[in-house]
C-alpha cells in the first residue's frame, strides 16, 4: 500500500499556526474599523439581500504553470434563497499540457451555500470536487467553511476546510490522506471597476503565493466584461500565470466592487489544486523510479512505501 505519510498529523504544520494568526489580525482590524463605519450608517437602513438577483458569469482563460501552456473555461450561477441566504455552483474545464504528466485534462465543481450582508460580510459551507486526468487519474474532494469581511474598498475572502482524495499511477494506488487546505484573498478596489488582490493557498501539501488583478467595464443590459490575470509562486518556486476574460450577467448594471459584494462570491482559485497535486505525484513518481537521486521534500509528497 502507498499514502500519505501520516495524514492525521498535517493539521499541525507550524506554517498553517502562522496563516491563521495573520489571517485572524487582519479579520480583527478590518472588524474594528469597520464599527464607527457601519454605526453612522443608522438603524434605519434596510438591509441589502444576500444576493441581489439572480446572476451569473463565465470566463476564458490561458497562461502557463511551470513554463507549461495551461488553458481552461469557468461557469457560475448564484441565486437568493430567501432574503439572507445565497446559493452559487461554479465549474471549470481545462487543460494542462505538462512535462509532468503529459496532456492532462481538469475539471472542478464547487458549492457554496451562504449567508451574507453586503455592507459587513459572509459566512458559509464550500464543496469541491476537482478531476484530473493525469496519469491514470486524480480525484481530490473538499469540504470548508467560507467567509468574507467587507470594509470599504476592501475585502477578505477565505475558506478552510479538508481535503482528501486518491490517484492511480502505474498500478499503484496512492491515497491522498485527509489534510487541511486553505485559500485566502485580501483584495483592495482602488476603484470602483479596478480589483488588486493578493493571498494565500495551501492545498495538496503546498504553499502558494497569489497575485491577482481585475478591471471591468459596463456593457449594459445588466452585464459587465472585465479583463482579469493571477499568478502564483510556489514554495518551491514554481510559476503559474493567467489572464482571460470574463464576462457578468445580473438583473441590473453595477461596478465591479458591488458585483462582488452583492451578487457572486468570489469563487476562490481551485484549478491550483488540481495542478499542486499533479506536481506533488510526479514528484512521488521520480522518486518511486530513482528513490537515490530524487528524495521526497517535505512539504510536498510526504509519500512512503508500506
Amino acid at each position: 500500500m502507498t499514502a500519505w505519510q501520516n495524514p492525521k498529523t498535517t493539521f499541525s504544520v507550524p506554517a498553517q499556526k502562522i496563516i491563521f494568526t495573520a489571517l485572524a489580525s487582519v479579520l480583527v482590524l478590518l472588524s474594528h474599523a469597520s464599527l464607527p463605519a457601519k454605526a453612522q450608517e443608522g438603524a434605519s437602513a434596510p438591509a441589502l439581500p444576500a444576493v441581489d438577483g439572480v446572476n451569473g458569469k463565465i470566463s476564458g482563460f490561458g497562461g502557463a504553470f511551470d513554463g507549461q501552456p495551461l488553458y481552461g473555461g469557468t461557469g457560475s450561477f448564484t441565486a437568493p434563497l430567501g432574503t439572507q441566504f445565497g446559493l452559487q455552483l461554479d465549474a471549470l474545464a481545462g487543460g494542462l499540457n505538462s512535462r509532468l504528466a503529459g496532456e492532462a485534462s481538469i475539471g472542478a465543481t464547487t458549492g457554496h451555500l451562504f449567508w451574507r450582508n453586503p455592507s459587513v460580510g459572509l459566512l458559509g459551507l464550500y464543496g469541491q470536487y476537482v478531476h484530473a486526468n493525469a496519469f491514470d487519474g486524480v480525484d481530490s474532494y473538499g469540504g470548508a467553511f467560507e467567509g468574507a469581511l467587507y470594509r470599504g474598498r476592501m475585502s477578505l475572502d477565505a475558506i478552510a476546510g479538508a481535503e482528501t482524495g486518491s490517484a492511480k499511477l502505474g498500478g499503484i494506488n496512492l491515497d491522498l490522506g485527509t489534510r487541511f487546505f486553505d485559500v485566502a484573498d485580501l483584495s483592495y478596489y482602488p476603484l470602483d471597476d479596478v480589483k488588486l488582490s493578493i493571498g494565500h493557498i495551501y492545498t495538496g501539501g503546498t504553499h502558494a503565493a497569489q497575485f491577482g488583478a481585475e478591471w471591468g467595464f459596463a456593457t449594459g443590459g445588466g452585464t459587465m466584461a472585465a479583463l482579469f490575470a493571477k499568478a502564483d509562486v510556489t514554495e518551491r518556486g514554481e510559476t503559474g500565470v493567467l489572464a482571460g476574460l470574463r464576462l457578468y450577467f445580473g438583473e441590473r448594471d453595477k461596478p465591479l466592487i458591488r458585483r462582488h459584494q452583492e451578487d457572486d462570491p468570489i469563487a476562490l482559485q481551485y484549478i491550483g489544486r488540481a495542478i499542486f497535486l499533479i506536481a506533488g505525484i510526479h514528484k512521488f513518481k521520480q522518486h518511486k523510479d530513482n528513490p537515490t537521486q530524487i528524495p521526497l521534500p517535505t512539504p510536498i509528497a510526504l509519500l512512503t512505501h508500506k
